[in-house]
């Protein structure tokens, strides 16, 4: 089953970017995984085992590196940058 979600990180920092723009570009490292990034949050779309196991896997990441920080995530089934018009995301 393929799904969509939508993650906004807010790093509990003054310094949040180094920490935001590293949880990015790792999700790129991801093969089968489509990135779709804007100014407020990124989307990741894919097969749902494969979607899961890398939130389980970066979260636990970021989390780890950070001393606090907050994720908020919405999980949608199916792709939602094209079955809806989402024009920030393409």
């Amino acid at each position: 089953m393929k799904i969509s979600v939508e993650i906004s990180l807010y790093p509990l920092a003054d310094t949040y970017l180094p920490t935001v723009d590293g949880f990015i570009k790792s999700l790129y490292n991801y093969q089968g995984l489509h990135v779709h990034t804007t100014h407020l949050s990124t989307m990741i779309v894919g097969e749902y085992a494969l979607v899961m196991d890398v939130l389980n896997h970066e979260v636990f990441n970021t989390l780890n590196k950070t001393n606090q920080a907050s994720f908020v995530l919405k999980i949608l089934k199916g792709d939602a940058t094209t079955e809806v018009n989402l024009d920030g995301y393409r």
